[in-house]
């Protein structure tokens, strides 16, 4: 209602004129999430894609299988910010201390990109710096962190 009456406003007072969106999807369906599975769904969708059945966090009943279809989503998660805002790992008891590594490797192989090069929040916010077998030869050669 609220942008309804706004979208009234700019075209009656500011002279704005606004056409529709093609590519406009208002019914988006809602991402499958293993709360909303009864028991019988649930071990149909693990027979049918093993992935439902590995849980990644425990605290939040997160599966593998629903980061990997937020990755691929139309608007894909891309970090693990992203990952929580949308299924919760990481909100739980542990704030991410369990599951965080798991959600960066799935990302990671989802989205084709190297373990180092997922962030938290986009941009340069790098959780992890180097892999270890590399870190070490970075320090010893005057490398800075």
């Amino acid at each position: 209602a609220i942008a309804e009456r706004v979208d009234h406003i700019l075209q009656e007072q500011c002279g704005y004129t606004f056409s529709n969106n093609p590519h406009y999807i208002p019914n988006q369906s809602r991402q499958v999430r293993m709360d909303d599975l009864s028991e019988k769904d649930l071990a149909a969708k693990i027979a049918e894609n093993p992935q439902w059945g590995n849980i990644v966090c425990r605290c939040e009943m997160v599966s593998e299988a629903e980061i990997v279809q937020a990755c691929h989503r139309r608007i894909p998660c891309t970090n693990t910010d992203m990952v929580k805002r949308r299924l919760r790992p990481g909100m739980g008891r542990c704030q991410g201390g369990f599951c965080q590594a798991k959600v960066m490797k799935i990302i990671s192989r989802e989205r084709e990109m190297l373990y180092e090069k997922v962030t938290k929040t986009g941009g340069k916010s790098y959780i992890v710096f180097d892999r270890t077998k590399n870190l070490g030869s970075e320090i010893f050669q005057g490398g800075h962190l």
